[in-house]
C-alpha cells in the first residue's frame, strides 16, 4: 500500500474575485499500487520521486503566497487513480488568505496526552510481603477480603481523518504486545476507545480518545494454587496421573489443599504458589500510531 506518483494537472484549473476575496482551485492526480488506499492515504499522498505533495490545510498557493488552502476533497477515477480538488482562498482589501489567524490543519497536530488515577475495589489473595492471605488453618477468605486499588490511566487524544467501530472492536480490554512507552508487555490495557465528528474550517475529522489502565504487575488473573487431589507422576503413555488427596483418617479432604508448581501437597509452612492466566487479547499498540 502505497504511493506511485503525485502529478499536478493543468486541467480544471481555475478562480474567480470578487467582493469577499479570491479563490484558487488546483487540479492533482494520485496514483496508488493498491485498491484498498483509501482517503487517509490519497489527501496526503507525496510523491517518492519528486516529493510534490497534496496541500495541506493552509498551506501557500504554489507562485502566490497569498492565497492558502482551505480545503479539498478526493474522487476516485479508478481502481488505482485519484483525483484531489485542493481550494485556495485570499481575503479581499489588505490582503492575506482568509482567516487572520489561519490555523493549521487539525489532522496535523500532535496528540495530546493527560494523565489521571482510576480508583477500583478488588479482591485480595496475597500481603505485602507477597505471602497468601489465609486464615489460621491455611484457608482462604471465603468471601475474599476487598481492597481499594490505584492504577495509573493516560487518555490520548489525537485527529484522524477516518474512523471505523468495527476496526477497534478487537482493541476493547487488550493489552499491550511489547513494550509500550516503557510499559512491559502485558501492563497496559486499553480501557476505552471513542470518537467525535469535527470540523475545523472545510475539514471534517474525528477526534479519538485512547484510555489505557497501567498496572505494573500485569492484567492477568492470579490464582492461588490449591485443590483436592495431587499429581503423582505420568502413566505409560506419558499422561498425568493423580490420586485424591486424604486426611490423618484416609479419608478425601473436604477442603481444598495448597499445591506445588508441580502439582503435588505443598509442604507445611512452604511459601504458596500462584498460578496466572492471561484473559485479555494481546495487541500491538503502534497499530493505534499511538
Amino acid at each position: 500500500m502505497s504511493v506511485v506518483n503525485v502529478k499536478r494537472s493543468l486541467s480544471g484549473q481555475r478562480g474567480d474575485a470578487g467582493e469577499g476575496g479570491s479563490t484558487r482551485v488546483r487540479i492533482y492526480t494520485v496514483l496508488v499500487d493498491d485498491a484498498d488506499d483509501d482517503e487517509s492515504t490519497i489527501l496526503y499522498a507525496v510523491d517518492p520521486a519528486t516529493n510534490l505533495a497534496i496541500p495541506a490545510y493552509n498551506d501557500p498557493l504554489e507562485g502566490d503566497g497569498t492565497f492558502g488552502c482551505r480545503g479539498k476533497d478526493a474522487e476516485r477515477q479508478s481502481a488505482m487513480l485519484w483525483q484531489i480538488t485542493a481550494t485556495f482562498k485570499r481575503a479581499g482589501g489588505s490582503g492575506g488568505y482568509e482567516g487572520a489567524d489561519p490555523e493549521e490543519d487539525p489532522l496535523s497536530r500532535a496528540p495530546q496526552y493527560s494523565w489521571f488515577t482510576v480508583a477500583s475495589r478488588e479482591p485480595i489473595d496475597k500481603d505485602a510481603d507477597d505471602h497468601a492471605i489465609l486464615n489460621a488453618a491455611d484457608e482462604p477468605f471465603d468471601p475474599p477480603i476487598e481492597e481499594d486499588f490505584y492504577d495509573v490511566g493516560v487518555r490520548i487524544r489525537q485527529n484522524l481523518l477516518t474512523f471505523s467501530a468495527a476496526e477497534y472492536m478487537a482493541y476493547g480490554g487488550a493489552t499491550n504486545k511489547s513494550s509500550w512507552r516503557g510499559a512491559a508487555a502485558g501492563t497496559a490495557k486499553i480501557a476505552d476507545i471513542r470518537a467525535e465528528t469535527m470540523r475545523s474550517g472545510e475539514i471534517r475529522y474525528y477526534e479519538r480518545a485512547v484510555e489505557i489502565i497501567l498496572r505494573p504487575d500485569g492484567w492477568k488473573r492470579r490464582i492461588l494454587n490449591q485443590g483436592f487431589r495431587e499429581r503423582t507422576g505420568t502413566d505409560t503413555n506419558g499422561k498425568p496421573t493423580y490420586k485424591q488427596i486424604v486426611d490423618e483418617k484416609g479419608k478425601p479432604i473436604t477442603s481444598a489443599v495448597l499445591l506445588a508448581a508441580d502439582g503435588t501437597r505443598l509442604a507445611d509452612g512452604a511459601t504458596p504458589v500462584w498460578l496466572y492466566f492471561r484473559r485479555k487479547p494481546e495487541v500491538n499498540f503502534s497499530s493505534l500510531g499511538i
